[in-house]
């Protein structure tokens, strides 16, 4: 592989331009190496939509599965993939709606299981209707 970059002016950051580009490199290098995992989950999904659908209407559970099949069969590219958890917990005396990662979940670019605050996981309004409805894909 070989990488050209142009001249620095005067006063960019070389050490910063090195690390964006690592950076990169490294997210392609886990999307390359995750990518036959990410691939099994994808039919693992599928296959739990057929064997052990959840109560959604026949349609929907089809279009989804079709959809996802669509998807794995090279006409989307997966970086990364994790499970969530969404739950409702106590913050501050006030019952919220919370998206939690699922520890060792992660592929791909979203391998690495991140500490984050118990505000990053709450939920704008919008969003927490959206994901409380009753449809499989979101």
């Amino acid at each position: 592989m070989h990488v050209e970059i142009g001249r620095l002016g005067e006063g960019e950051d070389a050490a910063a331009v090195v690390e964006d580009v690592q950076r990169v490199l490294r997210d392609v290098r886990e999307a390359v190496e995750d990518w036959s995992k990410m691939h099994e989950r994808v039919s693992d999904i599928v296959d739990d939509i057929r064997t052990d659908p959840p109560p959604l209407d026949a349609d929907e559970l089809r279009q989804s599965a079709e959809l996802l099949e669509w998807f794995a069969d090279g006409n989307f590219t997966f970086l990364g993939y994790r499970e969530y958890v969404l739950s409702r917990v106590d913050v501050d005396g006030v019952e919220e709606d919370v998206l939690r990662a699922v520890p060792g979940s992660g592929l791909g670019i979203l391998r690495s299981d991140q500490q984050v605050s118990e505000s990053f996981g709450r939920l704008p309004e919008p969003v927490k209707a959206k994901a409380r409805e009753k449809t499989l894909l979101v």
